[in-house]
């Protein structure tokens, strides 16, 4: 069994973010949400999310995004490497787009983000 190393960083200044990062992704194959934005990244390697059972590949160069109260569960490729999620606070992500786009509601962002270049 690999040691997985999972860390998690909070920062004073910025209480409504929370980092974690991991050596491996272990898998979640349970059903759940939460009430918070989760964007993840991977170095290397895959792990599939279903999100609102819809799948989505993780993997180099992309980003998902679960957005607030979306049902999903991950599944993993055993040869992953270095994993990162940042949580942030709904309330404090809801009066940024608040401010932003003058919205009274959570703009959804995409499940995926894919490299730019």
């Amino acid at each position: 069994m690999t040691e997985n190393n999972n860390r998690i960083f909070k920062i004073n200044e910025l209480p409504y973010l929370e980092l974690k990062y991991s050596t491996t992704f272990f898998e979640c194959p349970q059903k759940h949400y939460h009430n918070m934005i989760c964007l993840l990244g991977l170095k290397e390697g895959s792990a599939k999310f279903i999100i609102n059972e819809k799948e989505i590949i993780l993997k180099k160069d992309k980003i998902v995004v679960i957005n607030p109260n979306e049902v999903h569960y991950s599944i993993s490729d055993e040869q992953n490497q270095d994993y990162y999620v940042i949580y942030i606070n709904r309330d404090w992500y809801k009066a940024l787009q608040n401010q932003i786009f003058e919205s009274e509601d959570i703009v959804s962002m995409p499940n995926i983000i894919k490299n730019l270049n």
